[in-house]
């Protein structure tokens, strides 16, 4: 329920930003938004002793003029159908949205240490080439992978790590071994 739920508003919210030509746009709002929603605020604006109203005064304090008037209005949508528990399910399947109807790729890359924006660069455009489509990459350090990096889309692992590389290696002593 919750699922097919979050997937009508944010389709809503979705048609509403390519109607405007604002696609990008709402999706950086929903991202800052759903840093805003955190369990305590969430659990507030869900709480059934707290009224419609107050809520709603809630909503103008915190966002204000600082907030597009489509999202303010949206946020009250959500508080007068009672569904703000599904706010941050919403933004992220507005996410969603976003990532198919740009027919964007998510690119999870893992290295051994920091890289450089050169290097982020050089990978990116590598990416972009291979699947001729908007590539995002999400970058983590990770010092047990020794030196080099892993990049993961989707079901597909591109593992040119010194750890990988050495598990190949031991592997293919112990089949010999025996």
């Amino acid at each position: 329920m919750t699922d097919s739920l979050a997937k009508a508003y944010a389709l809503a919210l979705f048609e509403i930003a390519v109607d405007e030509g604002k696609c990008k746009e709402y999706r950086q709002i929903m991202h800052e938004l759903k840093e805003t929603f955190d369990q305590k605020f969430v659990q507030l604006l869900s709480h059934p002793k707290i009224s419609r109203k107050e809520k709603k005064a809630c909503i103008d304090k915190v966002y204000g003029k600082s907030l597009d008037p489509v999202f303010i209005h949206f946020l009250k949508v959500l508080i007068d159908k009672n569904r703000f528990q599904y706010a941050t399910a919403i933004c992220d399947e507005f996410d969603q949205k976003y990532i198919e109807y740009f027919n964007i790729i998510q690119a999870f890359v893992y290295s051994a240490c920091k890289l450089s924006e050169d290097e982020r660069q050089r990978l990116e455009i590598k990416l972009k080439n291979k699947y001729q489509c908007p590539i995002e990459c999400y970058y983590q350090v990770d010092p047990s992978l020794i030196a080099g990096i892993k990049v993961v889309i989707q079901d597909e692992v591109m593992d040119n790590t010194a750890i990988n590389r050495l598990n190949k290696m031991k592997e293919h002593i112990n089949v010999k071994v025996r």
